[in-house]
């Protein structure tokens, strides 16, 4: 969903929020609510298990997690053409983004969602 190429990898946790950095990539742990803490698949790679959000639900947490508030600052960031690639979210995905939505109760997501719909971008 990303149109820009990220030098820095963010992964969702319930444990303590932190960042690792080495030269011009980082690495971001990213404190979340426990009843936001679903919406992945878990994925074995020989002995490590992994869990990979659901491209909606790694939207929901990309916005959710943004410094962008819900008013006009969110707005720019949101219609900003070369921040996000909305076309690359298929149905299941805005369905899934819209189903975090509700499920969070955030005021916040819920008027980046009013806003997605009132753009016909979701």
């Amino acid at each position: 969903v990303l149109a820009e190429a990220p030098f820095s990898l963010t992964f969702i946790t319930l444990r303590k929020t932190r960042k690792f950095t080495a030269g011009e990539f980082s690495i971001t742990y990213s404190n979340i609510k426990p009843q936001l803490y679903w919406g992945y698949k878990e994925i074995n790679v020989g002995q490590v298990n992994y869990r990979i959000a659901d491209l909606g639900k790694a939207l929901f947490d990309y916005l959710y997690l943004a410094a962008i508030g819900s008013g006009k600052k969110a707005r720019e960031f949101l219609s900003q053409s070369s921040r996000l690639n909305w076309d690359a979210l298929d149905d299941k995905a805005k369905r899934e983004f819209a189903d975090a939505v509700e499920k969070s109760q955030s005021v916040k997501m819920k008027n980046i969602l009013k806003y997605l719909q009132n753009a016909k971008i979701i």
